[in-house]
Protein backbone atom coordinates (compact mmCIF):
# COMPACT_ATOMS: atom_id res chain seq x y z
CA UNK A 1 0.00 0.00 0.00
CA UNK A 2 1.53 3.37 -0.93
CA UNK A 3 2.54 5.49 2.03
CA UNK A 4 0.37 8.48 1.04
CA UNK A 5 -2.80 6.34 1.23
CA UNK A 6 -1.98 4.98 4.67
CA UNK A 7 -3.39 6.99 7.57
CA UNK A 8 -0.69 6.95 10.25
CA UNK A 9 -2.93 8.55 12.89
CA UNK A 10 -5.56 5.87 12.29
CA UNK A 11 -2.87 3.23 12.78
CA UNK A 12 -1.85 4.78 16.08
CA UNK A 13 -5.44 5.03 17.28
CA UNK A 14 -6.02 1.40 16.30
CA UNK A 15 -3.22 0.42 18.66
CA UNK A 16 -4.72 2.59 21.40
CA UNK A 17 -8.05 0.83 21.02
CA UNK A 18 -10.29 3.88 21.14
CA UNK A 19 -11.09 6.56 18.58
CA UNK A 20 -11.70 9.33 21.09
CA UNK A 21 -10.81 10.76 24.46
CA UNK A 22 -14.35 10.58 25.84
CA UNK A 23 -14.38 6.79 25.51
CA UNK A 24 -10.98 6.56 27.16
CA UNK A 25 -12.07 8.78 30.05
CA UNK A 26 -15.20 6.68 30.59
CA UNK A 27 -13.18 3.45 30.67
CA UNK A 28 -10.70 4.83 33.17
CA UNK A 29 -13.18 6.67 35.40
CA UNK A 30 -15.31 3.51 35.65
CA UNK A 31 -12.18 1.45 36.28
CA UNK A 32 -12.91 -0.73 33.26
CA UNK A 33 -10.28 -2.71 31.46
CA UNK A 34 -8.59 -0.58 28.83
CA UNK A 35 -6.91 -2.58 26.13
CA UNK A 36 -6.36 -2.42 22.45
CA UNK A 37 -7.67 -5.56 21.02
CA UNK A 38 -6.50 -9.09 20.51
CA UNK A 39 -2.90 -9.02 19.37
CA UNK A 40 -3.59 -10.99 16.19
CA UNK A 41 -6.12 -8.35 15.08
CA UNK A 42 -3.15 -6.02 14.64
CA UNK A 43 -1.47 -8.37 12.15
CA UNK A 44 -2.92 -6.66 9.03
CA UNK A 45 -1.83 -3.26 10.32
CA UNK A 46 1.65 -4.56 11.09
CA UNK A 47 1.85 -6.06 7.61
CA UNK A 48 0.92 -2.71 6.06
CA UNK A 49 3.58 -0.90 8.08
CA UNK A 50 6.19 -3.52 7.18
CA UNK A 51 5.26 -3.15 3.49
CA UNK A 52 5.76 0.61 3.74
CA UNK A 53 9.22 0.04 5.23
CA UNK A 54 10.12 -2.34 2.39
CA UNK A 55 8.71 -0.15 -0.37
CA UNK A 56 9.92 3.22 0.83
CA UNK A 57 12.71 2.46 3.24
CA UNK A 58 12.71 3.13 6.95
CA UNK A 59 11.36 6.35 8.37
CA UNK A 60 11.05 7.28 12.02
CA UNK A 61 7.26 7.46 12.19
CA UNK A 62 6.64 4.11 10.52
CA UNK A 63 9.25 2.42 12.73
CA UNK A 64 7.69 3.94 15.85
CA UNK A 65 4.16 2.91 14.84
CA UNK A 66 5.32 -0.62 14.17
CA UNK A 67 7.01 -0.51 17.57
CA UNK A 68 3.69 0.40 19.17
CA UNK A 69 2.03 -2.53 17.41
CA UNK A 70 4.77 -4.83 18.73
CA UNK A 71 4.22 -3.42 22.20
CA UNK A 72 0.51 -4.25 21.92
CA UNK A 73 1.48 -7.77 20.85
CA UNK A 74 3.63 -8.02 24.01
CA UNK A 75 6.83 -8.22 21.96
CA UNK A 76 8.60 -5.72 24.19
CA UNK A 77 12.10 -6.50 22.95
CA UNK A 78 11.14 -5.97 19.32
CA UNK A 79 9.22 -2.83 20.26
CA UNK A 80 12.28 -1.43 22.04
CA UNK A 81 14.47 -2.09 18.97
CA UNK A 82 11.99 -0.33 16.67
CA UNK A 83 11.66 2.65 19.01
CA UNK A 84 15.45 2.92 19.23
CA UNK A 85 15.76 2.82 15.44
CA UNK A 86 13.13 5.55 15.14
CA UNK A 87 14.98 7.73 17.64
CA UNK A 88 18.26 7.19 15.78
CA UNK A 89 16.57 8.76 12.76
CA UNK A 90 14.76 11.48 14.72
CA UNK A 91 15.75 11.90 18.35
CA UNK A 92 12.49 13.68 19.16
CA UNK A 93 10.17 11.18 17.44
CA UNK A 94 7.07 11.48 19.63
CA UNK A 95 5.53 8.05 19.08
CA UNK A 96 8.86 6.39 19.89
CA UNK A 97 9.20 8.46 23.07
CA UNK A 98 5.64 7.53 24.03
CA UNK A 99 6.36 3.85 23.43
CA UNK A 100 9.54 3.94 25.50
CA UNK A 101 7.65 5.67 28.31
CA UNK A 102 5.13 2.83 28.31
CA UNK A 103 7.92 0.25 28.39
CA UNK A 104 9.71 2.03 31.22
CA UNK A 105 6.51 2.18 33.25
CA UNK A 106 5.72 -1.50 32.65
CA UNK A 107 9.25 -2.44 33.71
CA UNK A 108 9.12 -0.34 36.88
CA UNK A 109 11.76 2.10 35.65
CA UNK A 110 10.10 5.19 37.09
CA UNK A 111 13.00 7.59 36.48
CA UNK A 112 13.13 6.55 32.83
CA UNK A 113 9.36 6.97 32.60
CA UNK A 114 9.57 10.47 34.10
CA UNK A 115 12.34 11.41 31.65
CA UNK A 116 10.24 10.33 28.68
CA UNK A 117 7.08 11.89 30.07
CA UNK A 118 8.89 15.21 30.48
CA UNK A 119 9.95 15.10 26.81
CA UNK A 120 6.49 14.02 25.66
CA UNK A 121 4.61 16.73 27.55
CA UNK A 122 6.80 19.43 26.02
CA UNK A 123 6.80 18.08 22.48
CA UNK A 124 5.29 20.51 19.95
CA UNK A 125 3.43 17.69 18.14
CA UNK A 126 1.78 16.37 21.31
CA UNK A 127 -1.85 15.31 20.84
CA UNK A 128 -4.42 13.81 23.15
CA UNK A 129 -3.74 10.24 22.07
CA UNK A 130 -0.09 10.36 23.19
CA UNK A 131 -1.22 11.20 26.71
CA UNK A 132 -3.98 8.58 26.41
CA UNK A 133 -1.34 5.86 25.82
CA UNK A 134 0.38 6.95 29.04
CA UNK A 135 -2.95 7.05 30.87
CA UNK A 136 -3.77 3.55 29.69
CA UNK A 137 -0.37 2.27 30.86
CA UNK A 138 -0.87 3.88 34.27
CA UNK A 139 -4.40 2.47 34.50
CA UNK A 140 -3.18 -1.04 33.65
CA UNK A 141 -0.78 -0.83 36.57
CA UNK A 142 -3.56 0.25 38.93
CA UNK A 143 -2.47 3.89 39.07
CA UNK A 144 -6.01 5.18 38.66
CA UNK A 145 -5.44 8.73 39.91
CA UNK A 146 -2.43 9.26 37.67
CA UNK A 147 -4.35 7.88 34.69
CA UNK A 148 -7.24 10.26 35.34
CA UNK A 149 -4.85 13.22 35.68
CA UNK A 150 -3.28 12.36 32.33
CA UNK A 151 -6.70 12.19 30.67
CA UNK A 152 -7.65 15.53 32.19
CA UNK A 153 -4.32 16.96 30.99
CA UNK A 154 -5.14 15.72 27.52
CA UNK A 155 -8.50 17.51 27.64
CA UNK A 156 -7.05 20.76 28.95
CA UNK A 157 -3.98 21.06 26.78
CA UNK A 158 -4.89 19.15 23.66
CA UNK A 159 -8.61 18.72 23.12
CA UNK A 160 -9.59 16.21 20.46
CA UNK A 161 -10.59 17.69 17.14
CA UNK A 162 -14.31 17.60 16.44
CA UNK A 163 -15.47 16.50 13.00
Amino acid sequence: MPHFLFDMQHAYLSALGTPDLDTMRNWISHNESVHCCQAQSLDPLASQLEAILVEQGPDALTLALLGQIELERHSNGQARVLFAEALEMDRSQLEALTGLAQLALAEGQHQEYQKYRFLIERHPALRWFHLAFLARAQHQLGNQETAIRLIEQAYLKHPPLKN
